[in-house]
C-alpha cells in the first residue's frame, strides 16, 4: 500500500509486465531473464529490493565521477592504471583524465544522458537524488552479480582539462568475461514454465534464510538493515585490474607493493578528512578513523570519527569488538573534546542491534527508538516460539549484563524480546499478516551504554548514499534532538531487510526485499523519504575541485551553531 501511495506502483501490473516479456522473447537466455527479473525488482524504487546473481562477468574504468551544479567532476581515478592501459595500446588519448577534470561525453553521449539512461535501466527511480549518486557510481563499474548490463569493447569518452582543454580519447572497457556458460532457456525441460511461476510466486518453492554467519549469535540478532547494490559498489576490484593487465599480456604488478598500484584514490578521503589543526589522532590499527582538531571558528576542541559503514566484519562473533573500539574512543572524547562530529557519509548500512549499540554511546539519557510495521510469515512465527523459550531460560538463569553485537543484554532488554516474540504470535493469530507499529525487537527505549556514553553537542554528517541504518541512525538522534543533522537527504531504505533463496536454474543466487516499514516520532515513514537535513549542503563544484573547502567551513558552522544552543 505504501508503494503505491508514493509511486503508483502495481505488483500485478509489474508481474504481467514480466510476463508478457517473457512470453513474447525467442530463444531467451539466462541472461535475458535476469534483465526482465532486475526490471521487475527495480520497478519497486524500494533500494532494499535486489537480485544478485551467480556471474563473474564484470566491466569497469579506472575513475569515478561525482556530479555538482550540472558539472560532472572525476573525482577518483588511478594514473597508474592509465598509464598502464595506455602502454597497452588500451587508452587512445593525448593525455589522460585526472582527478578535477570535468566528463562531458561518455560513450558517445552527453553525460548528463548517460547517467540518465542508467537511472532508468538499471535503478528505476529516476527522479531520486539517491539513484544520481548511485548512477554515478555504476557509470563506471558494471556487475552482473547484481543485474546490470555488461558491455565491454572500445568506449570514447571527451573530458576538458582543468586548463579548459578539451579531450577526445577512446579505451577499452577492463573487462572480466563471463565463466558460467549463457545457456539458453530452451536447453533445460520446463524452464519457460518454471521462469513464468517465479513471477507468480508459485507455492511449490520454498524460500529458505541465509545460511548462518556465526551461529554463537542467537538468530534473533542477525537482523540486517543493509543496501545490497551500495554494498558490492564498495568493494575493492584491484584483482580484478591486475587480472585484466596480465591477460593483455603484461603484468605490471608482482614486483610493486599494494600501495604502488595505482588503487584509485578518492580525492577527498573521508577517513583522512580534516576539518582543522589535529592536536590528537587515533591509532592506525583502530578500525575507526578518528581525531581531536582545534575548531578554527571558536579554538574549542571537536572529536571526528568516521563510521563508513554499520557492519564492520562478516563475522557476527567479532562485532562487539568493533564496538569496543568505538566506545575506547569515546570516552577519551567525553573528557578530550567540546563537540563531536559522526561521518557517515556514503554508509550502505549494515546490522541493527549494532546500530542501536552505537546510538546507546551518543546520548547521556534514553532515547526514544523508532518503531515499524513488519510481514509475517509461518517462518516468523516458528522463530518467535524458539525465542520465547531461549529469552525464558535465559531470564530464569539471571545472567549478569553482557554485549551482544555491542549492544547490553539487560534484564529489560530481553523482556523487550520477549514482549515482541509474543507480539507476533498475536499478529498471526489475529490473522495479520503485516504487523500493527511496535517497537523494532522490542526496543522502545535506547538507553545510555554501560561502557561509554557522550554527553556533548554533535553534529552527524549525511548524504544520499546513506541507506538503512545510516537512516536509522540519524533519523533517532534527530526525532530525540540529540544531534544536528548536516548535508544532504539521507537515502529513506527504511526497513528491515530479508534475503531469500531457492535451488533454480536460472543464475539466482538470493533476492533481497524491504520485510518492515519504519516509523518516526511523528509518525512519518522512513522508507523513500529518508532524512532531511537540519542544515542542508549540496556539494559545489569547487569542492569537488579545491579540497571541499566550502563544506569544511559548513560544518564548523554547523558545529558553532551546536555548540551554541
Amino acid at each position: 500500500e505504501w508503494k503505491k501511495d508514493y509511486a503508483a506502483w502495481s505488483l500485478d501490473e509489474e508481474i504481467d509486465l514480466a510476463k508478457a516479456k517473457i512470453e513474447s522473447s525467442e530463444n531467451m537466455t539466462v541472461h535475458d531473464y535476469q534483465r526482465i527479473l532486475h526490471s521487475f525488482f527495480i520497478s519497486t524504487r524500494d533500494y532494499h529490493v535486489s537480485n544478485e546473481y551467480y556471474s563473474t562477468e564484470m566491466a569497469l574504468l579506472p575513475f569515478e565521477v561525482k556530479s555538482a551544479e550540472g558539472h560532472y567532476i572525476i573525482t577518483d581515478a588511478s594514473n597508474n592504471y592509465f598509464q598502464e592501459m595506455a602502454s597497452l595500446g588500451l587508452y587512445r588519448g593525448s593525455k589522460i583524465p585526472s582527478i578535477g577534470d570535468e566528463l562531458l561525453m561518455f560513450d558517445g553521449k552527453p553525460i548528463d544522458e548517460a547517467i540518465s539512461q542508467l537511472k532508468n535501466d538499471e535503478l528505476g527511480n529516476p527522479s531520486s537524488k539517491t539513484s544520481q549518486v548511485l548512477a554515478e557510481g555504476v557509470l563506471t563499474q558494471r556487475l552482473r552479480s547484481i543485474g546490470h548490463q555488461v558491455p565491454h569493447g572500445t568506449i570514447h569518452l571527451q573530458f576538458k582539462k582543468m586548463t579548459g582543454e578539451v579531450i577526445t580519447a577512446e579505451m577499452e572497457w577492463v573487462y572480466s568475461p563471463e565463466k558460467i556458460a549463457n545457456k539458453s532457456l530452451s536447453s533445460f525441460k520446463v524452464m519457460t514454465a518454471a521462469a513464468m511461476n517465479m513471477f507468480g510466486f508459485a507455492e511449490s518453492i520454498e524460500y529458505k534464510e541465509s545460511p548462518d554467519l556465526a551461529p554463537v549469535v542467537p538468530e534473533r540478532y542477525k537482523t540486517m538493515v543493509i543496501n545490497p547494490v551500495a554494498n558490492a559498489l564498495s568493494k575493492d576490484r584491484s584483482k580484478v585490474y591486475e587480472e585484466f593487465f596480465a591477460q593483455a599480456g603484461k603484468d605490471a604488478y608482482n614486483s610493486q607493493d599494494q600501495a604502488e598500484r595505482g588503487i584509485p584514490t578518492p580525492s577527498l578521503d573521508r577517513g583522512l578528512l580534516t576539518l582543522g589543526t589535529k592536536i590528537w589522532q587515533e591509532s592506525a590499527s583502530s578500525h575507526f578513523k578518528a581525531y581531536i582538531y582545534r575548531s578554527p571558528l571558536t579554538q574549542k576542541r571537536v572529536g571526528y570519527v568516521r563510521i563508513s559503514t554499520y557492519q564492520p566484519t562478516d563475522n557476527y562473533n567479532n562485532v562487539t569488538t568493533f564496538a569496543m573500539q568505538l566506545a575506547s574512543v569515546l570516552r577519551y572524547f567525553e573528557t578530550s573534546t567540546d563537540a563531536l562530529v559522526i561521518d557517515q557519509v556514503d554508509n550502505p548500512g549494515g546490522i541493527f542491534l549494532y546500530a542501536y549499540a552505537i546510538l546507546s554511546m551518543l546520548t547521556d539519557h534514553p532515547l526514544i527508538a523508532l518503531q515499524h510495521q513488519a510481514t509475517i510469515t509461518q517462518e516468523d512465527v516458528a522463530q518467535a516460539f524458539k525465542d520465547i523459550e531461549q529469552i525464558t531460560y535465559e531470564l530464569q538463569m539471571g545472567a549478569s549484563v553482557s554485549l551482544m553485537l555491542g549492544y547490553p543484554v539487560t534484564p529489560e532488554f530481553l523482556l523487550g524480546q520477549l514482549s515482541y516474540s509474543e507480539f507476533i504470535i498475536s499478529e498471526w493469530e489475529a490473522g495479520n499478516t503485516l504487523t500493527g507499529n511496535r517497537p523494532v525487537q522490542g526496543i522502545d527505549i535506547i538507553d545510555p551504554h554501560p561502557q561509554a556514553h557522550y554527553s556533548k553537542p554533535i553534529v552527524i554528517l549525511v548524504d544520499s548514499r546513506d541507506f538503512s541504518c545510516a537512516d536509522i541512525v540519524p533519523a533517532i538522534l534527530q526525532d530525540n534532538g540529540r544531534a544536528l543533522v548536516f548535508g544532504a537527504q539521507t537515502a529513506g531504505a527504511g526497513g528491515i531487510v530479508k534475503q531469500h533463496s531457492y535451488p533454480n536454474l536460472f543464475g539466482l543466487a538470493n533476492f533481497s526485499y524491504t520485510a518492515s516499514i519504519f516509523e518516526r516520532q511523528n509518525g512519518t515513514r522512513l522508507e523513500n523519504l529518508g532524512v532531511t537535513p537540519d542544515m542542508p549542503y549540496e556539494l559545489t563544484k569547487d569542492d569537488l575541485l579545491y579540497g571541499y573547502k566550502g563544506y569544511i567551513q559548513a560544518v564548523n558552522k554547523a558545529i558553532e551553531l551546536q555548540m551554541a544552543k
